[in-house]
């Protein structure tokens, strides 16, 4: 890992705005190294050929369990935001989390943003794990 500069990826601003990314540019350059070379074994162990096909349906079993869309629905879903509330179930519960959900869900619904419970221990597989993660646009706790 660190041949691919994570470390110092890990340390330095990626924003062209800030001084020290003026100086040290190729630290994005090291993350985006870094983070093409890891999706590409993980999507060589994917069980699917067509990972990109498979987040699409992953999100797609998202927004027809909340009826967003229906069954028939075409679509890539790009025009959905679907943000991930990370939960665990042996530590570091998030307590509140339904409450946080409904006031998401009151807050966002209209501007289709749709939050979710995201809990990787009740995941079947790494690979089921990293399909749930790679199906969100954004992700909120710990």
């Amino acid at each position: 890992i660190d041949a691919f500069g994570l470390h110092t990826a890990d340390q330095s601003p990626c924003n062209p705005t800030e001084p020290d990314f003026k100086q040290h540019p190729h630290h994005c350059k090291a993350y985006a190294k870094l983070k093409t070379h890891l999706l590409g074994n993980i999507e060589k162990q994917h069980h699917s050929n067509n990972l990109d096909e498979d987040i699409v349906q992953y999100r797609k079993q998202i927004l027809t369990k909340r009826h967003y869309i229906h069954d028939d629905y075409k679509g890539d879903t790009k025009e959905y935001t679907i943000v991930g509330l990370a939960q665990r179930t042996s530590r570091r519960s998030w307590i509140n989390l339904q409450n946080v959900m409904e006031a998401c869900h009151a807050q966002f619904a209209r501007q289709d943003v749709i939050c979710v419970e995201v809990n990787v221990e009740e995941s079947a597989s790494p690979q089921h794990q990293f399909l749930m993660h790679r199906s969100l646009d954004a992700l909120i706790g710990i």
